[in-house]
């Protein structure tokens, strides 16, 4: 990871040469003179790809926002933790033997995750990526995933993640005002939410079992839950794992069954679930019993609220007491002033490294290379800024960086069978590799990818605004096929005209607008095209979706 730092430093000043200090004491000045720089944070999206640290998690955040505005809103929120001191699986794989006395056994198994970290973080991976798999996307149909590694204070892992199902209604379109929408609605999500008590008696809801170590529902091997009656292992799963008896507040009861509504004071969509037990956590039953830990599984009801979870929690980054500015001004202080900016740029990239601290099973997640986020959709990033192209970068894994580079430039030159395909099109539905054969340099994906477009505009431009034209050409490039004519420069406004279809969006009506903007200002397209990389603002919302 340091390694990995001092390389992203060394990017950063190869690329900003020209415009930044060079030595410790210009930075100084610089810090001092501009209280509002931002050389610090563009120095930072340099970091993005150090994985754990603010700069990335601010990147994986800004992905999952296009992910949402992309595909529409998922239908679950869920996380799933682990039983790492029970499920007898993991300890199968751990050296040495259980003892048979239920005591010694359960002081093995702690210190099994106390030893061994590295194997409760790989097997931790293994067996979430075999229940999102076999489970998720096979049982429940989850067309679509996004998940993330978290771990707890003691070093415990657990999942967090979204799913979007086949078969559920459509919220983004659902009336709150026709009542068999919301019934249909509701009925659904009473099929797949469960916070029902099967115990009825609260007096029978303490569980013994916690203190045998022998009966633990957690503790059952495959044999063992093919030999149990499964409503009994439910019964006592639910009460052991999914009872909140501190920390959480009660949750109300609802004992004549779910009710689903928009709150008329604050707009608010709610799903309450039949519940008899004010301390039973929202699940899923079949969830529960297959992977066999905590779970908490919660209905999406509005884009609005998924976006404050993104924004808080799900993508969040880790806290920090200082700002890049402050850091880097700090980090600028101590050092000679007669030294290479450089040494300030690489030690503020690797401090990002240790601003907390990092469990056992987290660090070996790290150096297993583990995946911290998860997706079922790839992520393009597209730089279509006015002064230069900027290469396309994907997160697809096992494809050589070169191979992408030059996506636009093969963009231009692509086969006649693609000609009438837009930009954008192309980055969302196929994969460019230059090292390819020329007949077999594009293929189409199989599903397609979320286009992260740079710059991003937030509105649309007034005529008299300052970014009008970089909006009309973005716009142009993006929505318009365009390609090399046989002298080798890139005409953007070719022979076809615009097809019909286009014409009722807006985005039509500024683009071709942007032909004029460009002749009354006699603006070129400039001859370098291609350039380096360089990453946009994070955040700022996608202009179109699918």
């Amino acid at each position: 990871m340091r390694h990995r730092a001092q390389n992203s430093s060394a990017v950063f000043v190869k690329k900003s040469l020209q415009e930044m200090p060079i030595t410790i004491n210009e930075l100084r000045e610089h810090m001092e003179n501009i209280p509002h720089s931002h050389l610090a944070d563009r120095l930072m999206r340099f970091g993005t790809t150090l994985r754990g640290t603010r700069s990335y998690w601010a990147k994986c955040r800004a992905e999952l926002f296009d992910l949402l505005h992309q595909i529409g809103t998922p239908t679950i929120f869920f996380t799933l933790s682990a039983a790492d001191m029970y499920w007898p699986d993991l300890h199968a794989l751990m050296p040495g033997t259980q003892p048979t006395n239920p005591q010694e056994a359960q002081k093995w198994r702690r210190q099994n995750i106390i030893d061994y970290p590295h194997i409760v973080a790989y097997y931790m991976h293994l067996r979430y990526t075999m229940f999102r798999k076999e489970i998720l996307q096979k049982g429940m149909k989850a067309k679509d995933y996004w998940s993330r590694y978290e771990w707890q204070h003691r070093g415990s892992p657990h999942v967090h993640g979204f799913i979007w199902l086949e078969e559920a209604p459509n919220i983004d379109n659902l009336d709150w005002k026709n009542h068999d929408e919301v019934k249909h609605a509701k009925k659904y999500f009473d099929s797949i939410i469960h916070a029902w008590n099967p115990r009825g008696d609260p007096h029978q809801r303490n569980i013994q079992v916690l203190q045998n170590f022998t009966q633990h529902p957690c503790l059952r091997n495959t044999q063992q839950l093919n030999q149990i009656d499964l409503a009994r292992d439910y019964e006592e799963l639910l009460n052991c794992v999914e009872r909140h008896t501190m920390y959480n507040a009660p949750w109300p009861l609802h004992l004549d069954g779910s009710k689903l509504f928009e709150d008329p004071a604050t707009g608010d969509k709610v799903y309450e679930p039949a519940r008899n037990d004010d301390r039973v956590n929202t699940h899923n039953r079949n969830i529960l019993q297959l992977w066999r830990a905590n779970v908490d599984w919660q209905p999406v009801l509005s884009r609005h609220a998924v976006m404050n979870y993104i924004a808080k929690y799900a993508a969040k980054a880790e806290k920090s007491s200082e700002s890049y500015h402050q850091m880097l001004m700090r980090l600028a202080n101590i050092e000679n002033p007669d030294e290479a900016a450089s040494r300030a740029y690489r030690r503020l990239l690797t401090e990002t490294l240790i601003e907390r601290d990092i469990g056992a099973q987290e660090t070996c997640h790290m150096l297993l290379e583990l995946p911290l986020v998860e997706s079922s959709r790839v992520f393009v990033t597209l730089n279509v800024s006015r002064e230069v192209f900027k290469p396309v970068i994907t997160n697809e894994e096992n494809d050589d960086e070169c191979h992408l580079k030059h996506f636009i430039e093969g963009y231009m030159d692509r086969p006649y069978a693609m000609e009438s395909v837009t930009l954008i099109d192309a980055a969302r539905s196929w994969t460019y590799n230059s090292k390819r054969k020329r007949d077999n340099k594009w293929e189409a994906r199989t599903i397609a990818a979320i286009v992260r477009v740079f710059p991003r505009f937030t509105t649309v431009p007034t005529r008299q605004s300052e970014k009008w034209v970089d909006f009309c050409w973005s716009e142009l490039l993006l929505y318009k096929p365009f390609q090399i004519d046989m002298l080798g420069r890139r005409d953007i406004d070719k022979q076809n005209p615009w097809s019909a279809e286009y014409q009722g969006d807006d985005y039509t009506n500024i683009a071709i607008n942007f032909i004029n903007t460009m002749k009354e200002n006699g603006l070129l397209i400039p001859d370098d095209m291609m350039s380096s990389i360089s990453y946009g603002t994070l955040g700022a919302k996608q202009k179109k979706s699918t």
